[in-house]
């Protein structure tokens, strides 16, 4: 028999078994006017699978990066379509459209859907499940900020929980793939019938713009008659970066609760302005002032979870994994007192009033700051911006702007004072100085890669006994 009838023999086989199969694919916002998007890596590899597989398609990504959308249209042509661009207005109606289909019975009880979603993504905010990911309005600009998507048009992907419910209700197996940043929310869209995998936890930064990260690890292992639990599994060895994927499977649930809060910290690190400001905001939050016994009893548990996991998987050994935590954590230390230090020394949340009194109306025009919110503030720009505006107001707007102006020099002296009484020459210094000048990124790397090896031994370990129940050990590529 040919190489060629075993394979077409095969995907009949699959057909029959495990229903009609769809995949969606959504995403490409929040990139800058260039050719190409960090998400082009995942996209070919997806495109690759399918030309391959009998999955019938549909594609709403990106809208102006030409190699970007060579890749889109190649991935489209597999069902005869085209690729649209990814907005809000696209979004609604590809939802929609496969809303009706399972309601209607055109997807039944059996058939298999598989949404890829592979785009900047935001912290979650307020009363969402989920969180944001970016469309492509807007694309000349891009995201100006990592964590609140600014910048770019937005859609919530809460959107997506009432096709977890009819899948639920309808039989339908439902794979949700949720490659972008704080990708841990969308773990809570998980049912019975409706499998999520997160390329990061909640409070980490995913990767992209490169062959070597969870997402393009996970596209590049999708083979047909592979499950994806089998998939994320062999993507998680693989990946080389200091995100934290998560799986909505019982066994991934279990480790993930346990470590996850106990790795998280490690997984900072200082490479750029983008990573200091996540991790310094973590170490203000969790351990300023008087609470740095949390910092010493969650690293004990994380040693002391490593020999639990050590003995689930009888022949691993976590030996290196506890000794870059330990280094790690030295490094810890010093970060906590600099922030007791300068916590000491300026109350950063207490705010304080700036005024002024505006010549012609003798009204006071006041705006409250706090320590910290000025040692971040670039007066320059401030001050540039509202003598632009001076120029061009009407008279009855130039008492305000003349105000502010006098408050934002004011501030520009206080700032100069405040980086004068901690010894710094600019705000980012405190804390380079708090990391004693170390470069974190390639600690937390190989942070990441100890911690893969343990939680994938401590999957498997758990699946050999108990074996796997649920989407995702069902949901067949």
């Amino acid at each position: 028999m040919s190489k060629n009838l075993i394979l077409s023999s095969f995907l009949l086989f699959s057909t029959s078994l495990f229903g009609a199969s769809h995949m969606l694919v959504i995403g490409g916002g929040g990139e800058p006017n260039k050719s190409t998007t960090i998400f082009d890596y995942e996209l070919k590899n997806a495109s690759n699978f399918v030309q391959r597989s009998n999955w019938q398609t549909k594609i709403t990504f990106n809208g102006g990066h030409s190699e970007t959308e060579k890749i889109a249209q190649q991935f489209a042509s597999k069902s005869s379509g085209r690729n649209t661009s990814f907005t809000p207005e696209s979004y609604e109606a590809l939802i929609s459209e496969y809303e009706r289909k399972m309601q209607s019975g055109q997807i039944k009880s059996g058939d298999q859907i598989l949404l890829m979603i592979s785009s900047h993504g935001s912290e979650r905010v307020g009363n969402q499940k989920t969180h944001y990911i970016s469309t492509t309005d807007n694309h000349k600009q891009g995201v100006s900020n990592y964590r609140t998507l600014d910048g770019s048009s937005t859609v919530s992907l809460d959107r997506l929980e009432r096709l977890t419910q009819l899948a639920e209700s309808k039989g339908i197996k439902l794979g949700i793939l949720d490659f972008s940043c704080h990708s841990g929310v969308t773990q809570k869209l998980a049912n019975k019938n409706t499998c999520v995998i997160s390329s990061t936890g909640p409070e980490h930064y995913s990767w992209g713009g490169t062959n070597s990260t969870f997402a393009a690890k996970f596209t590049e292992s999708m083979r047909s008659g592979r499950s994806l639990e089998d998939v994320f599994l062999e993507a998680v060895k693989n990946k080389r970066d200091t995100g934290y994927p998560m799986i909505s499977s019982p066994i991934g649930q279990e480790i993930q609760e346990t470590m996850y809060p106990l790795i998280s910290p490690y997984l900072h690190d200082t490479r750029s302005d983008l990573t200091r400001n996540k991790m310094k905001d973590y170490y203000n939050e969790r351990y300023a002032k008087d609470r740095c016994e949390n910092l010493n009893s969650d690293f004990d548990n994380l040693i002391n979870f490593t020999y639990d996991i050590e003995n689930i998987a009888s022949t691993a050994n976590y030996k290196k994994l506890r000794n870059l935590l330990t280094e790690y954590n030295g490094l810890q230390q010093g970060i906590v007192q600099n922030v007791k230090l300068m916590n000491a020394r300026q109350d950063l949340n207490k705010k304080e009033n700036y005024c002024n009194t505006m010549s012609s109306t003798s009204l006071r025009y006041c705006m409250s700051f706090s320590p910290l919110e000025i040692l971040n503030m670039e007066f320059d720009q401030m001050i540039s911006l509202l003598n632009r505006q001076l120029s061009s107001a009407r008279s009855t707007e130039r008492d305000s702007i003349n105000a502010r102006l006098t408050i934002y020099n004011n501030l520009k002296q206080k700032k100069t004072q405040l980086l004068r009484d901690q010894g710094l020459k600019t705000a980012k210094d405190f804390w380079d100085k708090s990391t004693h000048l170390r470069n974190t990124q390639s600690l937390a790397n190989d942070i990441a890669t100890e911690s893969q090896k343990a939680y994938v031994n401590t999957y498997q370990t758990i699946r050999k006994e108990e074996g796997s129940t649920g989407p995702c050990a069902d949901i067949r590529l």
